[in-house]
């Protein structure tokens, strides 16, 4: 199957704006803002970057149903090297996070880091995880089903967005009793192989950019405490996934090489955060709060990625990033 760039160039992008998403909701939760109109700008930046991660799902279901199969032994492979990741990644961070409250190490501590890891109590990020392991276990049957016809492909995404997206979004004004027995981000893996499948010509395409347009817009005029989790998100996601997937980009060794590195990326740009936060105390938010803010993305980014890039160099670890 050939590498389809302008997906890596979606990874990349993904990984900018969810380290852009930390990087101004960190300083927000750790410190008092008194300047309203700041802290309602970086809110609103968080806002407009929440499709990030929706088009993360999105990629691995572009990628996973432009495959001829699926097996459970490809799958598997996936959920074990999510879980190893679970065990020390998220292991690490629950024993720093317990270390860091209450300030000693015993086997006490280590024994409720190994239940937080359990229990899913672990860092903000960590829940992708535990999601994408839901997602490889249906996946195979997922990917059977679409891949017989087109037809079953818009009719289960289309299922999916009307429980998921669409009700959630307008659940003040109507309440439906009946559910969906499949829910979270599944909706974007299908989205993202129906996109893989079908051909989506001139007029979609160009509705999907001006639903994208409209609900950033709306957004930014103020709007987004009102079903952005939902709808706005989707169309914002779904208009940069398509625009994005359309482009034709040679073979670039550079976005290649980030590119590959992103899934590290994600996993240990937190660290960065929270050492400049809560070890160093770094002050973001006092003065010049924005020039502050854009180092601090562009540093955590260049830091995470030439971490990865080392770790996965290093023969065992490589496999967790």
């Amino acid at each position: 199957m050939e590498r389809k760039h302008s997906i890596d160039l979606l990874r990349v992008l993904s990984a900018v704006a969810v380290i852009i998403i930390h990087t101004v909701s960190s300083p927000i939760a750790n410190s008092t803002i008194e300047n309203g109109s700041l802290l309602s700008t970086l809110k609103l930046i968080h806002t407009l970057m929440n499709w990030s991660v929706p088009v993360f799902f999105m990629i691995t279901g572009y990628c996973l149903l432009r495959k001829e199969s699926c097996s459970y032994k490809y799958c598997f492979s996936h959920v074990v090297k999510y879980i190893c990741v679970l065990f020390t990644v998220g292991l690490f961070y629950a024993l720093l996070e317990e270390v860091f409250v209450s300030k000693t190490v015993n086997v006490s501590v280590l024994a409720k880091s190994i239940m937080n890891v359990v229990s899913g109590n672990l860092w903000d990020h960590m829940w992708f995880i535990y999601s994408i392991i839901g997602i490889y276990l249906v996946m195979p049957i997922i990917h059977l089903f679409m891949k017989q016809n087109s037809q079953n492909a818009l009719i289960l995404t289309g299922l999916l967005f009307l429980f998921d997206i669409l009700l959630p979004t307008f659940a003040d004004l109507i309440n439906v009793g009946i559910t969906f027995p499949f829910g979270g981000y599944l909706f974007y893996v299908c989205l993202g192989g129906v996109i893989a499948q079908i051909h989506i010509g001139k007029v979609a395409s160009y509705t999907v950019y001006f639903l994208g347009l409209l609900s950033t817009v709306w957004i930014i005029l103020g709007n987004f405490k009102i079903g952005y989790k939902h709808l706005s998100v989707c169309l914002m996601a779904t208009s940069i996934f398509l625009l994005v997937s359309k482009i034709t980009i040679k073979s670039n060794n550079i976005l290649l090489c980030v590119s590959k590195c992103t899934w590290g990326i994600y996993l240990i740009h937190p660290f960065f955060i929270n050492v400049a936060i809560k070890f160093l105390h770094i002050d973001f938010i006092s003065s010049q709060a924005y020039l502050k803010l854009l180092i601090f993305t562009v540093v955590v980014f260049l830091v995470s990625f030439l971490s990865t890039y080392v770790l996965r160099k290093i023969p065992v670890i490589k496999k967790l990033f």
